[in-house]
C-alpha cells in the first residue's frame, strides 16, 4: 500500500518537472488570486481559518470557487476531475467522522484503480511524446497538478514525512505541507456525462485488454502494441 501512494506521488513529481502557471490551460483558470501567506498563532501554527498558503512558485492559481470551462478540456481530464470531486467529499466526510481507515482505503483505491491502471496508461504517450503546446498534454499537466495538490493534502496525516518530502521537492520556498489547509474542489469539476462514459469506455477497454492477454498467452502476438483489435458491440449508444 505504502509502495503504491510513494510511486503515485513520485510518478507525478516527475510528469509535473517544470509545470508552470503559463501552461496552465487558460481556460481553466478562475479569478486569479496573488500569495496569502496562512497566519501564524502563537507556537508556530496557522490559524485554521486563514486561507491556504499560497507557493510563490504557484502564483497566481485557481481561486477556490473556479473550474469554469472545464467542459472543454478533453473527456479524459474531465473524467480525472470528477473523480476528485467525488473523492474530495468521502476523504473530508471520513476524516470528519475520524474514519481514517476510510479515507486511506478510498484515496488507494483511486491510486491503484483510476490512476496507475487506467489513466496513466491512457495518456502516457500524450505526456511524453506530445508537443508542450499541445492542449491533450496541458490539460494532462493540470489535471495531475490538481491531483499532486490533494493528495499531497490528504495523505499529510497519515504519511507526515513521505508528504512533507514530496511537497518541498516540487515547492522548496514553500511551508510545510503540514501548514496547508485541504484545497477546495469546485461544484464545476462533477460531471456525470464524464462519470458515465467512462465507465461504458472502460468496459470495451476490458473486454479489449482480456482479449489481448489470450492472444499473447497464445503466441499469436509478442506484445499488445503488434495488435489492432477490432470492437464489435451490439449497443451503438456504446460509442
Amino acid at each position: 500500500m505504502y509502495r503504491k501512494l510513494r510511486n503515485t506521488i513520485r510518478y507525478c513529481l516527475g510528469a509535473l518537472k517544470d509545470f508552470t502557471e503559463e501552461e496552465r490551460l487558460d481556460f481553466f483558470a478562475s479569478p486569479l488570486v496573488g500569495e496569502v501567506p496562512a497566519k501564524r498563532a502563537e507556537g508556530g501554527r496557522a490559524d485554521a481559518q486563514a486561507p491556504e498558503r499560497l507557493s510563490a512558485s504557484r502564483s497566481p492559481t485557481l481561486a477556490p470557487q473556479g473550474g469554469e470551462g472545464v467542459d472543454e478540456m478533453p473527456l479524459l481530464e474531465r473524467w480525472l476531475l470528477h473523480r476528485l470531486w467525488q473523492l474530495d467529499a468521502v476523504v473530508r466526510e471520513a476524516y470528519a467522522t475520524y474514519q481514517f481507515r476510510v479515507a486511506l482505503s478510498a484515496i488507494v483505491e483511486f491510486c491503484n484503480v483510476d490512476l496507475s491502471a487506467f489513466y496513466v496508461d491512457v495518456r502516457k504517450d500524450a505526456l511524453y511524446c506530445d508537443a508542450p503546446s499541445s492542449l491533450r498534454r496541458r490539460a494532462c499537466r493540470t489535471a495531475l497538478d490538481e491531483t499532486f495538490s490533494r493528495l499531497t493534502a490528504w495523505l499529510a496525516p497519515i504519511l507526515p514525512f513521505t508528504m512533507e518530502e514530496a511537497w518541498l521537492t516540487r515547492f522548496p520556498n514553500d511551508t510545510s505541507v503540514h501548514l496547508r489547509q485541504f484545497p477546495e474542489t469546485p461544484p464545476a469539476w462533477e460531471d456525470d456525462f464524464a462519470g458515465e462514459e467512462m465507465a461504458r469506455l472502460r468496459e470495451v477497454r476490458a473486454v479489449v485488454t482480456g482479449a489481448l492477454e489470450v492472444a499473447r498467452r497464445d503466441k499469436l502476438i509478442g506484445s499488445a502494441l503488434e495488435a489492432a483489435p477490432a470492437v464489435y458491440v451490439a449497443n451503438e449508444s456504446v460509442f
